[in-house]
């Protein structure tokens, strides 16, 4: 059946968030999320789970280890041209506000001090020609 390994994919990612869902559901209030978080949620988190943790060996986790790459110029050139990035329909200044959610809240401790933050220039600048 054409499709069966993407949708067994797809149903494996989901059982694996749905306890990500229900261990904040005892917690206090839910808190509001900005534009960013929405974003990233809306585009990323169904692969790469709505606190950034996905399905071992099949996604990369973001959380607590992506702002390693954010350290770099090679690592950040890098995120700047993965295909969801660059092919990315957002605006320029929304793309690097999500960068910059992964980066800063998911990645945590694994981004340096000094870090800088993406801008909407650098992201334009590298995707000129991609888009």
């Amino acid at each position: 059946m054409p499709g069966s390994a993407g949708l067994r994919r797809a149903a494996i990612l989901l059982a694996a968030t749905i306890p990500l869902c229900a261990a904040g559901a005892a917690d206090a209030e839910p808190q509001p999320i900005g534009a960013a978080q929405s974003a990233y949620l809306m585009r990323c988190g169904g692969c790469h789970g709505i606190e950034g943790v996905s399905v071992p060996g099949l996604i990369p986790t973001l959380r607590g280890r992506v702002g390693a790459l954010a350290g770099t110029a090679k690592g950040r050139d890098y995120m700047l041209h993965l295909p969801n990035v660059a092919m990315s329909r957002l605006d320029d200044a929304t793309l690097a506000s999500v960068l910059n959610f992964v980066v800063f809240g998911l990645g945590g401790a694994s981004t340096a001090p000094g870090t800088p933050p993406f801008t909407a220039h650098q992201v334009h600048a590298a995707l000129r020609d991609s888009r």
